[in-house]
């Protein structure tokens, strides 16, 4: 598979060749499904959290004597059984949510995604951002001239740090960076457009080519 390489001005800049391991993979929808119940859970936390028996307040005492009042047994009012007693199999607050799936699966469903991506034209490379100022109006400029549809969402993704880059995209909130480490299926799923840089892609391809 072929993508254009585009400059600064949105002008094609020649052919880049994307590997077939990597940009020709195609997965079944219950992997990429799987994989973003995965990510759903793994960020959840516990929050509701309910007090057992011995974490009520009161019912030191014994609510009332054990026989001749015709009621059933009591021996404190912190039981299960009574008004504001404890919660039997309640949320304790610790529990782990967390999905685990074998990392050969993951890598395929994210490839599955990226190559979605390449084939319909939403992956857009540049040659090189070279941005100079911290000013948004700069990068911005940059975007208006990619084929990009109005209104569209933009995933930035990044090999290294730049400074300049990442201050001039940050004010921008159709727009999320992330770097190549910390590329996930349900980010390419959530923006439109994924963009970045020809550093970043032949950085991502060593990375994959390097799992094979």
């Amino acid at each position: 598979m072929q993508i254009s390489l585009l400059n600064n001005k949105g002008q094609k800049k020649g052919k880049l060749e994307l590997p077939k391991e990597i940009f020709e993979i195609s997965a079944k929808d219950v992997l990429i499904s799987s994989e973003i119940r995965r990510i759903l859970a793994n960020l959840r936390t516990a929050q509701a959290k309910t007090k057992k028996r011995g974490q009520v307040s009161g019912g030191g005492r014994k609510p009332y004597r054990q026989k001749g009042t015709g009621r059933a047994r009591a021996g404190s009012i912190r039981s299960p059984l009574w008004r504001g007693g404890g919660i039997i199999f309640g949320p304790s607050g610790r529990e782990n949510f967390s999905l685990k799936t074998p990392k050969k699966q993951i890598q395929k469903a994210l490839l599955a995604v990226l190559s979605e991506k390449a084939k319909t034209g939403q992956l857009i490379v540049v040659d090189k951002f070279a941005i100079t100022t911290f000013k948004t109006k700069e990068f911005l400029q940059i975007l208006q001239k990619l084929p990009i549809a109005e209104n569209s969402t933009i995933l930035l993704v990044l090999a290294q740090f730049d400074e300049k880059l990442i201050k001039s995209a940050s004010n921008l909130n159709y727009l999320q960076i992330i770097f190549v480490s910390n590329l996930n299926i349900f980010d390419l799923l959530k923006y439109d457009f994924v963009v970045m840089d020809k550093l970043t892609l032949e950085y991502l391809i060593s990375i994959f080519q390097g799992k094979k």
